[in-house]
């Protein structure tokens, strides 16, 4: 597997194939990727991340804990419950309108399919939520189908492990056929 050098906006690496990513782009730039119709809903699962950096001042443990906020066209879509201390979380839940769900998947209607989808990770504090911003990177979700990793940035930058590794974020994307018309 060859990998695809990060551009200024990131890099979205698909687990068996990849390709890039690039913020406020039209579209993904695809290469062998499944297609699936513009107007099917889609499922939208964050399923972990590698090489997060340390962040916490405890020298006991200095994971993270993270959580992911997934946005679509600037608005919050769901976030994930955040795992304590785990440079390598792998998430369960997220919570979209007010309830968690299982798996970490997040639902996404037939309007919002077209639109530039968002995902940023923090390291929850506890005196605020949000906490450290660990990086972010998105994609178009039109047109996109499967299980990528991809490479989150800061300000134009890709975080590095404390192994020199880039932080990582496994997310994936599967099309649901729409439900059936109501009975007449």
């Amino acid at each position: 597997q060859g990998r695809v050098s990060p551009s200024r906006h990131g890099a979205l690496h698909e687990t068996r194939r990849r390709i890039p990513c690039m913020r406020g782009r039209a579209a993904v730039l695809a290469f062998g990727l499944a297609l699936v119709p513009a107007a099917a809903w889609r499922e939208v699962c964050v399923i972990g991340a590698k090489n997060l950096p340390y962040t916490d001042q405890l020298p006991k443990d200095p994971a993270p804990d993270p959580w992911v906020k997934v946005e679509v066209d600037g608005e919050e879509l769901c976030h994930s419950e955040y795992i304590p201390n785990k440079q390598n979380p792998l998430w369960k839940r997220v919570k979209q309108n007010g309830q968690y769900s299982e798996p970490a998947c997040c639902q996404v209607s037939e309007s919002q399919a077209d639109g530039y989808f968002w995902f940023s990770v923090f390291d929850a504090e506890n005196v605020k939520w949000y906490g450290d911003y660990l990086g972010s990177s998105g994609f178009r979700l039109a047109d996109v189908e499967g299980t990528f990793d991809l490479e989150l940035e800061i300000d134009g930058k890709v975080p590095l492990d404390s192994t020199g590794k880039p932080s990582l974020l496994t997310v994936s994307v599967a099309a649901n056929p729409p439900p059936p018309p109501p009975p007449p």
